[in-house]
């Protein structure tokens, strides 16, 4: 997908709640300040989950309830889990996290969103 069909997406949702960077696009995140909390949560809760199965969740399937727009579904993907499910009561969360996903070139066969 080119840069302007990737905007042209992006736009297409009146909120997002994580700011992603999609082959150099940034989602417009809702609350700026929060930038620095997700950052922070990374930092304090996932890095340290990762360390304890050795720095990868390679081999791992990772069950992400409430996934939003797949903030750490794709931190799990990044951390090299196998699979993601990814569940969210919201039909936009799940086309954000197809999006994202698929702005990543994530292999389809590595996760699913519903």
């Amino acid at each position: 997908m080119d840069a302007d069909e990737l905007r042209s997406q992006i736009a297409q949702f009146p909120v997002w709640h994580y700011e992603f960077d999609l082959q150099g696009i940034k989602t417009p995140i809702r609350v700026p300040a929060h930038r620095n909390r997700h950052v922070q949560r990374a930092r304090y809760f996932f890095d340290p989950l990762v360390d304890l199965f050795d720095g990868s969740l390679k081999g791992k399937r990772v069950l992400d309830l409430g996934c939003n727009a797949g903030y750490w579904s794709l931190k799990a993907i990044e951390a090299g889990c196998d699979y993601v499910l990814g569940i969210d009561g919201r039909q936009m969360h799940i086309d954000q996290a197809n999006l994202v996903f698929s702005a990543k070139m994530i292999d389809p066969s590595r996760y699913c969103t519903t």
